[in-house]
């Protein structure tokens, strides 16, 4: 990856990570809660090991630090000399939505670790399923 994508991954994907991390709340509410909160939990996995490896790459390979300083606007270190650049919030949704379909589409064919909880107990009866006779 060049510099520019490394750039826009290391503003991205922290996004793409929160909004992961907000779904994951409502998926545990289900009858399948657990077989989609052990594929969130991989791909979080992934984005937060990526998160650390892409920042430790743009340092070492580009001598570069990216910053938060406002809500579109990051602030890019090297070498004593300070850069800002700003996005729309129409730019970080579509950046973070390319960077979750990245993630939630492609899984490698791993395997997969199931969580191992108990259903949660909800007022709600369970699925129909009399359209299967």
């Amino acid at each position: 990856m060049d510099k520019n994508e490394l750039i826009e991954l290391s503003i991205s994907l922290p996004l793409a990570l929160k909004v992961l991390l907000l779904d994951k709340k409502q998926f545990g509410l289900g009858y399948a809660g657990n077989a989609y909160l052990s594929v969130l939990n991989y791909i979080q996995g992934n984005m937060e090991r990526d998160i650390v490896r892409i920042r430790q790459t743009l340092y070492d390979n580009h001598q570069l630090i990216l910053q938060k300083t406002g809500e579109t606007t990051y602030k890019i270190i090297k070498n004593n000399h300070i850069e800002y650049i700003s996005f729309s919030k129409e730019e970080l949704k579509e950046m973070t939505t390319n960077t979750l379909r990245k993630y939630m589409y492609n899984i490698d064919g791993k395997q997969i670790v199931p969580i191992d909880k108990q259903w949660k107990k909800l007022n709600m009866l369970p699925p129909d399923i009399s359209f299967l006779d």
